[in-house]
């Protein structure tokens, strides 16, 4: 629990001051995807890096969200 407490802490603190999210979560990322604001990196890799707002975006266990790289 605490790995994850603190994942999510670095994550929010990675995105702060910048006004974007620094992690999107996985029904959040799927509705990007499907308006066409964001494209899969690979498409034949269902789970794989998306390309949003300028980064790429990947999937994290320890947050269970799509974090930007």
């Amino acid at each position: 629990m605490r790995e994850w407490i603190a994942a999510h802490i670095a994550a929010a603190v990675a995105g702060a001051g910048s006004g974007k999210p620094s992690i999107i979560d996985a029904a959040s990322m799927v509705e990007l995807i499907d308006s066409g604001e964001a494209e899969p990196v690979d498409p034949d890799d269902e789970f794989g890096p998306v390309s949003y707002d300028g980064h790429v975006w990947e999937w994290a266990d320890d947050t269970e969200a799509y974090v930007r790289t």
